[in-house]
Parts: structure tokens; C-alpha cells; sequence
């Protein structure tokens, strides 16, 4: 969902953006001022079942980096919606070191996993290609079913309980390209952005994290 000047949490109703042809949700920086700043947008989880369900959301980013920090894990009621980041905007941007230069793009996949019993997100937590492995990334000594074991096995090929509780799952993937327009896209408006979307402190779970 795209955000506006003023916006501290996410609006119940504004519709979403919509994806392109290939699926992906498209997101530019803006030229404001002499500079280059990130775009933010929210992101929903609606639950359009007639079962509660517990959904977790991960950030696969284009560093190899895997991260649930967004949406760790939680209840979804019936027709009921959450939002990542506690309904507060995300920043996308280029991986850190980047030039922030016309035409540099990157990608995330942000891939929701749902099922009908609460699972662990943090076993499917992975770094940056040839960075350090989190503190916290081993699975717990209870592993609750399918979706825990699977994440476990991906991170550690540990061993695990032999028959873990069955229970239904799925999951689903969204493709967001974050741009930096080429030089020959139409100008940009000037002016200056509000004071409550220009770039601060970046929050914990989205700085650095390619």
C-alpha cells in the first residue's frame, strides 16, 4: 500500500498497489531537494478465510539475506487484517553501499507463510551471503510441526523429532522492485517531502539488511 505525507500508521482502507505484469510491485526513489530518497510503503496481511490462521512474513532480500523482523508471527482472525512493521511505514532501499544512481535497482521477496497452528519464523532466519550467522537464529527445543522442522532442516540440517505434528500450510511470494528512475523518466515535482516522511533513523528491523 502506497503512503502519503502525514501517514504514521497504516490507513484501514486505501487500496494497494497493484502489481505489473510479472508480478512484482514497482517502487521508485523521488528527487527532492538535490537528493535521492527511498520510497516507504505498508504492507497488509488479510485473512480471507472463515479460519483463524497463523501467518509469518519473511523479507528474502537480493543479498541472500532472510529475515522475519517485518511480521514475525501471528494470529489472523476471519476476514481479519494485520500489517507488517506494527502498521508503521517501510523504508526500501538500495543494499548499503550502493550508489544511489538513475537506473540502480534491487529487489525483495517478501514471502508469507501461513498455517492453521502457530510455528516458529526465526529457523528460516539466514545473513547476508558471507555474513555472520545471528545469535539467535537456532530453532527451539520444541518444534511444534511441519513448517518448524522445515525451517530447521533449510538452516542447520539439525536433527528433529521424528514425527512432527500434521497440520495444513502454505505460502505465497510477492516480488518488490525498488528503482532509482533513469535519467530520461519525466521530471520529478519539486518541493519538499513532508516532515514525517523524510528519511530519519531507520527502524531496527529493515537497516541494513542486505
Amino acid at each position: 500500500m502506497p503512503t502519503r505525507p502525514g501517514d504514521g500508521v497504516v490507513p484501514p482502507h486505501r487500496p494497494g498497489l497493484p502489481a505489473g505484469g510479472d508480478g512484482a510491485v514497482r517502487l521508485r526513489y523521488r528527487y527532492v531537494d538535490g537528493r535521492w530518497w527511498p520510497p516507504t510503503a505498508f504492507v497488509r496481511i488479510h485473512n480471507g478465510t472463515d479460519r483463524r490462521l497463523y501467518c509469518a512474513l519473511l523479507d528474502l532480500t537480493e543479498g541472500y539475506r532472510i529475515h522475519p523482523d517485518l511480521f514475525p508471527g501471528s494470529f489472523v482472525a476471519p476476514g481479519g487484517t494485520a500489517a507488517a512493521l506494527d502498521g508503521r511505514p517501510i523504508r526500501f532501499s538500495l543494499p548499503a553501499g550502493r550508489p544511489t544512481a538513475p537506473g540502480e535497482h534491487t529487489r525483495d521477496w517478501l514471502k508469507l507463510l501461513v498455517a492453521e497452528e502457530a510455528f516458529a519464523a526465526r529457523p528460516f532466519q539466514m545473513p547476508p551471503l558471507h555474513g555472520p550467522w545471528p545469535a539467535d537464529s537456532r530453532a527451539p527445543t520444541a518444534l511444534l510441526g511441519a513448517l518448524d522442522r522445515l525451517g530447521r532442516e533449510v538452516v542447520h540440517r539439525d536433527a528433529v523429532p521424528d514425527t512432527p505434528a500434521a497440520y495444513d500450510w502454505t505460502a505465497s511470494t510477492l516480488p518488490v522492485l525498488t528503482e532509482v528512475p533513469a535519467a530520461e523518466d519525466p521530471p520529478r515535482p519539486r518541493g519538499r517531502p513532508d516532515d514525517r516522511t523524510r528519511p530519519g533513523p531507520l527502524p531496527a528491523p529493515v537497516d541494513g539488511r542486505r
